[in-house]
C-alpha cells in the first residue's frame, strides 16, 4: 500500500530554506509553499522575501507531510516552483 498517493513529481521544484532564497534572490521562483510548523525566524524571512519579490507564499502541511508529498524521506519546511520561461521558435 503506497502512504503518499499524492506525491508531487515536477522538476520545476526547489526545496529548502537555502535553495528557496537563492531562487527568490535571483528572481526565479514563481510560487513559495511554507510548512506551518516551521520555525518562526525562518518563516519571517522567507515571507519577507517573497513579499519584496512580489512572489505568492502559502503555509502547506506540517514539515513531515510536505516531505511524503514530495516523495523525500526527511522533512521539509519549504518549497518553491520555478518560473519556467516559454521558448517560442
Amino acid at each position: 500500500m503506497n502512504k503518499n498517493k499524492n506525491k508531487i513529481s515536477n522538476p520545476n521544484l526547489v526545496m529548502g530554506f537555502r535553495q528557496v532564497m537563492r531562487g527568490l534572490a535571483s528572481d526565479q521562483i514563481r510560487c513559495v509553499v511554507i510548512a506551518c510548523d516551521i520555525d518562526d525566524r525562518l518563516y519571517d524571512q522567507i515571507v519577507r522575501a517573497c513579499k519584496e519579490k512580489g512572489v505568492e507564499c502559502q503555509k502547506g502541511e506540517a514539515r513531515k507531510a510536505l516531505g511524503a508529498i514530495l516523495g523525500l524521506e526527511v522533512s521539509c519546511g519549504v518549497f518553491a516552483e520555478l518560473l519556467v520561461e516559454n521558448s517560442e521558435e
